[in-house]
């Protein structure tokens, strides 16, 4: 308050005498008056006040990022995000918000919603190829593989997802089990040239050096049908070039 004294009124330009402190307050001449209690409580005021407008604006941005984010779905994720913090989300709520989570390309919310149905049906084939495809497209190969293992396990066999298990195992260099997943692939549909998947199958046993398996394989389907005659006619040159320069 010393400090006061030495200054100026704000209201009238007077300077303020130290005769007019009285206690914790400034008295000037003119009437206008300042307390150190005051003050404070003004200050305090303020830094409220500077508070709610930091948080309002927080809370608009958050709203903003949410609704671009979910688009038309942010109400009804909203909802269903606040059942599964309660506890009240039913199979058929978790269901739907995978489909919003996939119409919106939200991969992490697919597993982690798919990861919740398994928990409640761990039996159930679909989440479980299901899991097992989301995992494998975000590269988690280890969680894919205990996805569609279990899968199999439970009695699955949909051609698509045994393809997507041996090539788990393949990313995994698991080269014999994926072999074995290959091959039941290929026997659930016998009478198809399974040109996608001979062709992967093919490309992993050359990149880990199973020259003569694949060989072998490429051979294997060329018997199947004649228009299998010249199949990976490329692959199979390489395959005979570099094993002719192993044995030389």
């Amino acid at each position: 308050m010393d400090q006061v004294s030495n200054h100026n009124c704000p209201a009238c330009g007077r300077a303020i005498d130290s005769q007019r402190l009285f206690l914790d307050m400034v008295v000037c001449e003119c009437g206008w008056t300042r307390s150190q209690r005051s003050q404070q409580a003004e200050q305090r005021r303020d830094m409220r006040t500077a508070v709610t407008l930091v948080s309002i604006a927080v809370a608009i941005v958050l709203s903003f990022i949410h609704i671009v984010r979910w688009d038309k779905y942010a109400i009804e994720i909203t909802t269903l995000t606040a059942k599964e913090y309660m506890a009240l989300a039913t199979t058929p709520d978790l269901e739907r918000k995978v489909i919003i989570c996939r119409e919106r390309l939200n991969h992490d919310c697919v597993a982690a919603t798919l990861e919740r149905l398994v928990l409640r049906n761990p039996k159930k084939l679909t989440y479980l190829a299901d899991l097992g495809k989301i995992r494998a497209q975000l590269q988690s190969w280890d969680l894919a593989q205990k996805s569609f293992q279990a899968y199999i396990e439970h009695g699955g066999r949909e051609h698509e997802v045994v393809y997507e298990l041996a090539k788990v195992y393949a990313a995994l260099g698991q080269v014999d089990l994926a072999s074995k997943y290959f091959d039941l692939t290929l026997s659930i549909k016998p009478d198809v040239l399974q040109v996608q998947v001979v062709r992967v199958y093919v490309s992993m046993l050359m990149g880990f050096g199973r020259y003569s398996q694949a060989q072998d394989l490429i051979y294997r389907v060329r018997r199947s049908g004649v228009n299998a005659a010249f199949f990976l006619d490329a692959e199979l040159r390489e395959i005979q070039r570099k094993t002719a320069s192993h044995e030389s």
